[in-house]
């Protein structure tokens, strides 16, 4: 079934794209690309808090990465210099959350840009998969550490303590796998987002990066994903009030297809087995709420945040208003859609499909 150009953006499409070593983008999160590949695990080598859950590190993604460690360095490096203020040496929390939607988004705005089937490149796959831990440790820094987003906080937490913390708090663990970088790793890509360097070598940058207006692109993305996260966060609130009785039957472990289309979109984004990472956070981060957004996720100086409480309002304002404005936002693609896109199709929703 064709993939609707916007789903690589806001779904879990981009999880199943493959790079050029035909590895999935996702890793473990695309199962059946993933075992074609050839599944290459082994014990945690590490001696910290990962090794001690036995858990194994995916090798297969660490010598990809490693392979290519000092492009993909320089790539964060020039996309935190493109979010520079001013003669500040680091940048905040919130800047280093835009830096990380841009590695994010990489490879989805090459496909973009590519002919159907071309498979992403190694570096900008590399990125993509560093960057996907800095999607749950951003937002989990905020909330251990109240104040940070406006906060130069590579300056406030140098590189030892940031992984210390990170291994403290067991940001480094995931469901069956354990992150497979070395402390050395970690630390590296962690101050390469925070801390600018000037002399960076745009020869080495891909053109998906040079050809970009950074720096508007990461504002949209930062709203966008402000949006759907208050969206995600406000459905969680709604169903744990027990507002969604009458839509959803939490003793069916699988709610019935024929009924998903009658719900509203939020609803039916949530309650994926497999939720995209704007979705799927609100349920491992307990804590994030909604005033939470508007400190990381988007200028709070510039963003007019006002909690949703309704499930018609999450829909229309929420949801529905980032996907407009995504539209809007990307540059010209090699793929196009119709105008009357559905929220459905963005959002890979299978079951709605007519």
């Amino acid at each position: 079934m064709p993939v609707h150009p916007l789903s690589l953006l806001v779904s879990n499409t981009i999880l199943h794209q493959l790079d050029e070593d035909r590895r999935p983008l996702g890793e473990h999160a695309s199962t059946q690309l993933y075992q074609q590949a050839g599944v290459h695990e082994i014990t945690c080598p590490y001696p910290d808090n990962r090794q001690h859950t036995g858990k194994p590190i995916n090798a297969a993604a660490l010598k990809q990465t490693g392979s290519c460690w000092r492009h993909l360095i320089h790539h964060l490096q020039y996309i935190a210099y493109q979010h520079r203020t001013a003669n500040e040496p680091y940048l905040s929390t919130h800047m280093m959350w835009r830096t990380h939607l841009i590695a994010h988004a990489t490879p989805a705005l090459f496909l973009l840009s590519s002919p159907p089937n071309t498979p992403v490149p190694r570096q900008l796959s590399a990125l993509f998969k560093t960057s996907l831990g800095y999607a749950t440790i951003l937002p989990s820094l905020l909330i251990s550490q109240p104040g940070c987003a406006q906060e130069h906080i590579c300056n406030m937490l140098p590189e030892k303590d940031f992984f210390d913390l990170c291994n403290q708090q067991l940001w480094l663990i995931g469901q069956s796998q354990v992150c497979a970088g070395s402390a050395t790793h970690i630390q590296s890509s962690y101050m390469a987002m925070g801390k600018l360097t000037h002399d960076i070598d745009v020869s080495t940058i891909h053109p998906t990066l040079t050809h970009l207006d950074i720096p508007t692109l990461s504002h949209t993305l930062a709203e966008v994903w402000a949006l759907l996260l208050q969206s995600a966060i406000a459905t969680r609130d709604l169903i744990r009030q027990g507002h969604a009785e009458a839509l959803l039957d939490f003793n069916l472990p699988s709610p019935p297809p024929e009924s998903r289309h009658t719900w509203p979109i939020c609803m039916q984004i949530f309650t994926q087995p497999h939720a995209p990472r704007h979705f799927a956070l609100p349920r491992s981060l307990p804590a994030l709420q909604q005033d939470h957004v508007v400190h990381l996720f988007e200028d709070p100086l510039a963003y007019n945040f006002r909690p949703l409480d309704s499930f018609e309002e999450i829909d229309q304002q929420g949801i529905k208003k980032a996907i407009e404005m995504l539209s809007m936002a990307l540059p010209p693609t090699h793929n196009t859609w119709e105008d009357n896109y559905t929220l459905s199709e963005c959002f890979d929703l299978r079951t709605t499909r007519q």
